[in-house]
């Protein structure tokens, strides 16, 4: 996948401080007053790609007392065309400043694509679909101390941005792609923190889109997202009148990419894939939300400790470590851990060691977090009993919020209980919540096969969804059972509960099984 490096110019030098007295100036006097030049950079001061070459028209500067924070009413709120800010400060005291620049006019609201009255809430104007990114910054100076390099402001990028790519050639002209953002996000430049707009969706549509060939970004959205951790989003997106698409899980991220490549008109056939790409302003390599693991790495997340607590998995080698520390030589059950995932995962189809793998079983808590695994490739070469992304999850383990994609395959003896499932191999004591499998099974033999388990006992299964398909590629067997959701339930010693479930994937079997 071609990922795109993008890079803004520079619109400053060096910053200069002088200490002209400015009578009548506010908050200063002839005698403590001093005039401070504040000269603001863009992103990417030397090597701006030609991509993305475009310049504020705006340019937003708000002075606060103190340096701690940007709190209550600015001293100054300074609109203007040009990145250079002359302002008057007192000797010795102390400011926090907050800077904007984005495709607006000065101290007029007509036509500008964001709101920016007040810099610790910016949010995108009402049906507006923003044209051109946003940069914001923060500095703390102390007037006639701080050096002179302090009042030289390296802007990054307040939003996240969104190409869609259309990987199918489109042969007419005129369409119109209108995409629904269910969250809406405003924005603090102080500490770049965001805030949910509650009841408020942010719809952008683009219209008179040409022709194009085979992979090419139709249209570009710019939108106020998290920057410490990607946020997921489930995004319609509907190609002039055709029946909209649900695409789940995008992940946004302030000063990332998220690209998207699939075929976004029904006339085509095409998975939707989304990554997010390196920082704007990066000169490193590029940097995917999508962690990809090449089948080998393992790394210790960084917040594991032998203590019970919460880890976040930050990548695909984590997930593996998670996985390794669980088989049967390391036999860790993680009892009163809980994971949590923070990415997107993509395994590529490497042969997957599953987790709790042992003769005790995952016995922690695996909170997707509204993430996908994707790429999953289980087997169990003919001699293993239970076969999954989870193999075995045991006395109190649960697994929640989760999608997995991929291929779980495998062969049952005829006198030996195999239990297959797209999520779970084998469940006992245990919870699944709210998880999605479009593995796609494929199993001979004799064998018990479900799209969340194969088989359950004394476990609850609520809110899952099972949209794999689950083939019996032909071995007519007495020892078959097949169901979309469970393969098998056992009912000793105590009952299972199953609640909220929905099967949509497809039974193919040439034998009569049993489907639950």
């Amino acid at each position: 996948m071609v990922k795109n490096k993008l890079f803004l110019l520079s619109l400053g030098l060096a910053a200069l401080l002088t200490g002209c007295n400015n009578e009548g100036d506010a908050g200063a006097s002839p005698d403590d007053s001093g005039s401070a030049s504040f000269r603001l950079e863009l992103p990417g001061a030397t090597t701006r790609a030609a991509g993305d070459a475009y310049t504020p028209t705006r340019y937003i500067m708000e002075v606060y007392p103190s340096g701690s924070a940007a709190s209550g009413t600015p001293l100054m709120h300074i609109e203007q065309d040009n990145g250079t800010f002359n302002v008057s400060l007192t000797y010795g005291s102390t400011y926090t400043c907050l800077f904007w620049a984005d495709n607006g006019t000065p101290d007029s609201a007509v036509n500008d694509e964001y709101e920016a009255a007040d810099l610790k809430a910016v949010k995108i104007q009402a049906d507006f679909c923003p044209a051109n990114p946003a940069y914001g910054g923060t500095v703390q100076v102390t007037a006639g101390v701080s050096s002179t390099n302090d009042y030289t402001v390296q802007l990054t990028h307040a939003v996240a941005k969104v190409s869609y790519i259309q990987t199918n050639p489109l042969t007419a002209a005129g369409n119109i792609l209108t995409v629904e953002f269910p969250t809406t996000f405003q924005l603090n430049v102080g500490d770049w923190s965001t805030s949910e707009i509650t009841g408020t969706t942010t719809t952008h549509t683009f219209t008179n889109i040409d022709k194009v060939e085979t992979e090419t970004t139709i249209a570009t959205s710019y939108i106020i997202a998290p920057s410490e951790t990607a946020s997921t989003q489930n995004l319609s997106i509907t190609l002039n009148s055709e029946t909209a698409k649900e695409i789940s899980n995008v992940p946004l991220q302030r000063n990332y990419n998220t690209n998207m490549r699939g075929a976004f008109s029904d006339f085509y056939n095409a998975d939707m894939a989304c990554t997010l790409t390196q920082e704007w302003d990066s000169s490193e390599g590029d940097k995917d939300l999508i962690s990809i693991w090449d089948g080998t790495a393992v790394a210790q997340p960084t917040g594991y400790t032998d203590t019970p607590r919460e880890v976040k998995i930050t990548s695909a080698a984590e997930l593996a470590w998670l996985a390794k520390q669980s088989d049967a030589t390391n036999q860790k059950t993680f009892s009163g851990y809980t994971f949590t995932l923070t990415t997107d995962i993509d395994l590529k189809s490497h042969l997957w060691p599953q987790i709790g793998h042992n003769n005790y079983g995952f016995q922690g808590t695996l909170d997707g977090n509204g993430h996908t695994v994707r790429g999953i490739y289980a087997n169990n070469g003919d001699t293993e009993q239970y076969v999954g992304f989870i193999n075995y999850l045991n006395n109190g383990g649960t697994v929640k919020n989760m999608t997995i994609r991929g291929y779980v395959s495998g062969f049952g003896p005829v006198n030996t209980h195999c239990c297959f499932g797209g999520l779970v191999g084998q469940a006992t004591r245990s919870t699944i919540d709210n998880c999605r499998n479009a593995c796609t099974l494929m199993l001979s033999g004799g064998f018990a096969a479900g799209g969340i388990a194969g088989n359950v006992e004394s476990t609850l299964i609520k809110d899952c969804t099972n949209e794999g398909i689950i083939k019996n590629t032909g071995n007519n067997n007495n020892n078959i059972s097949i169901g979309g959701i469970v393969g098998t339930l056992n009912r000793e010693p105590a009952v299972s509960t199953l609640s909220g479930n929905v099967n949509k994937g497809k039974i193919d079997s040439p034998y009569q099984t049993m489907r639950i």
